[in-house]
């Protein structure tokens, strides 16, 4: 029969006919003269009733439709992927109680997570970069960080090791040597041609704002800690260039946050240094209506520290402001 053709047209995969099956049931008749020969009997239909007959309605065109099945290892939350119900445990049958929480969990579908497997291999390789970094073995860490920036096979370990420079600029701010060895870990991460940071930029740039703009960012005031603000300005505009594009407000939210910085009296000088290094690199049009429009205003802060004189008169007025203090700087 047709089904018989489609059916094994479906098992080897081939495009199934198109057209119409009939409804009737299938009766086979004995052959004369032969035992074990069946034919199935053909019924005579007559040109008048096929003329007369309602024609059947036109099958609808093929159609198709395309959704994610994961991005960056999450299932998205759309009807075509399937869900995944939580068992729910009922201790006592009769409670009204426990049927209305079942009645209200049947009415929500919960996705199932999908979780990251890392290998064997993939957890030392974690562990070396790790260990590199935080050590002072500057051969290890130019090693490691060109690892980092050309290595393809690292998708895996790309949230892990985003969290890693969060948590650990979090915990040593203080620690200039390696703040600056975690801002060239992400400088490597964000140039790489082989990793797709876009989904991890909002936990990337906080810690490279803090490092950019944070209050104290060594432990004695001898240390070069500017340049770590220079190298993370630099970052910055990498960041804002590369993915402008993909996020138009990226640069904006990021040049206005360096803005208040800038103009907030209650800052420190080192703030306030990083809050301008980061404005200058965005480019002359950034600096003409950022740094420039509130020149005047800044001098005036500036003046108390430019001139110790003026600083002490203004000490003994009672007029000084946190900002002016030379104390502020480390």
């Amino acid at each position: 029969s047709t089904e018989d053709v489609d059916c094994a047209l479906r098992l080897w995969n081939v495009e199934s006919l198109y057209g119409y099956s009939s409804q009737d049931p299938i009766t086979f008749q004995k052959a004369e003269g032969y035992d074990d020969l069946f034919f199935i009997k053909d019924n005579e239909v007559s040109f008048q009733s096929l003329i007369e007959e309602e024609i059947p309605k036109c099958p609808p065109e093929p159609t198709f439709s395309i959704h994610w099945l994961a991005v960056e290892g999450q299932q998205p939350n759309v009807p075509q992927n399937p869900a995944y119900e939580h068992p729910l445990d009922i201790t006592d049958e009769g409670d009204d109680g426990n049927e209305n929480e079942v009645k209200e969990a049947e009415k929500h579908h919960i996705k199932q997570t999908v979780k990251h497997v890392l290998s064997k291999e993939q957890q030392m390789y974690y562990e070396r970069v790790t260990d590199a970094i935080k050590s002072s073995n500057q051969a290890l860490h130019h090693r490691i960080l060109h690892s980092l920036a050309n290595d393809p096979g690292l998708h895996q370990l790309l949230p892990y090791l985003v969290q890693f420079i969060a948590d650990e600029v979090i915990h040593n701010l203080k620690e200039l040597r390696l703040l600056l060895s975690l801002m060239r870990m992400a400088d490597a991460l964000i140039t790489s041609r082989h990793l797709t940071i876009e989904p991890y930029l909002h936990q990337l740039m906080p810690p490279i704002m803090t490092c950019l703009v944070g209050r104290h960012l060594c432990k004695y005031a001898y240390e070069n800690h500017w340049a770590l603000r220079d190298y993370t300005a630099r970052l910055i505009k990498t960041v804002c260039n590369r993915f402008g594009k993909t996020y138009p407000d990226l640069q904006p939210r990021v040049t206005r946050q360096l803005l208040n910085a800038f103009i907030d009296p209650t800052k420190p000088l080192t703030t306030h240094y990083g809050a301008i290094v980061g404005l200058a690199v965005m480019g002359d049009e950034v600096v003409e209506v950022t740094l420039l429009k509130h020149m005047r205003q800044y001098l005036n802060l500036l003046r108390p520290v430019l001139n110790p004189s003026i600083e002490t008169k203004e000490r003994g007025k009672g007029e000084g402001g946190a900002a002016a203090n030379p104390q502020n700087m480390p």
